[in-house]
């Protein structure tokens, strides 16, 4: 992975964003950045905004790969805020600080999970009040570098707790669903999906995560549907599609046992290009 201030750049609310520019490189793939930090050219009046981590960014993809790339591709303008390494915790304070939901989009896709079962040293919110505290103080500045635990291996053994509780996990998607409502926009969730048996094949994968994360996945898979049905938003069963979908290949649908490649991708874009279609 390239050195991370290549790439992002500091954010008081969000903790970072993508720097905009142009990437030859940028999480194994070539990739163009915006000025809003999102992946792509310049947003004119999108009818879709993608929030999400790495698994809406489209590691590994070209940028016509990934899910909003494909929507693009289909004449459904759509502009990918999704941002390695994001939780909802993150997301939802980029999305109440930034100019995001001010561009009007019709529908607001909210795909998130394994940033927030992930296993961190604290949880996110006290990150949060230690990036605040690190100016005054030695000591919280001293702390904050464990957060580093994230992307370093060799901090493994530091990741005790999910980085979003699944109570904060379904309140921040809550939140969501309301700012996506107050600009008019509809709100759609979709779950995580997972490939277990890559686990045992992707040993990179294995090395940098802990096995407590995999048994959270389908506790955090339910609340997003719980959530979808509380507030009446939308729902894309990602995870339930890609399970029918299993065959003998493991590889078919997915890069690894979290990230979906170009066909996993294109599967996703097709269920919310239904739902579009649905709404005229």
């Amino acid at each position: 992975m390239q050195s991370a201030d290549s790439w992002a750049q500091d954010d008081f609310y969000a903790r970072y964003t993508l720097k905009p520019g142009k990437y030859p490189d940028l999480f194994g793939c070539s990739a163009r950045i915006d000025s809003l930090g999102a992946r792509g050219p310049e947003p004119r009046r999108p009818e879709v905004l993608s929030l999400g981590d790495s698994c809406t960014f489209g590691v590994g993809l070209r940028e016509p790969e990934s899910y909003p790339g494909w929507l693009s591709a289909n004449g459904v303008e759509t502009v990918n805020a999704g941002v390695p390494g994001y939780n909802t915790e993150t997301a939802l304070a980029r999305l109440r600080h930034s100019s995001l939901l001010a561009l009007r989009p019709k529908m607001v896709a909210i795909y998130f999970g394994w940033n927030d079962l992930a296993r961190e040293a604290a949880d996110e919110r006290t990150f949060a009040v230690l990036r605040r505290l690190a100016r005054y103080s030695r000591c919280a500045s001293v702390l904050l570098r464990l957060q580093r635990c994230y992307w370093e291996d060799g901090w493994r053994n530091f990741r005790w707790v999910p980085q979003v509780s699944l109570a904060e996990f379904r309140r921040n998607l809550t939140e969501m669903v309301s700012l996506s409502r107050r600009v008019g926009a509809e709100a759609v969730l979709i779950t995580p999906p997972s490939e277990p048996r890559l686990l045992a094949e992707d040993r990179r994968w294995a090395a940098e995560h802990s096995p407590a994360e995999f048994d959270d996945h389908e506790r955090y898979a339910q609340a997003v549907r719980e959530v979808a049905v509380q507030t009446g938003a939308g729902l894309i069963d990602l995870d339930r599609e890609m399970r029918s979908r299993a065959g003998k290949d493991p590889r078919r649908y997915f890069i690894d046992p979290i990230h979906l490649n170009h066909r996993g991708s294109r599967v996703l874009a097709q269920m919310l290009l239904a739902r579009l279609a649905a709404r005229k």
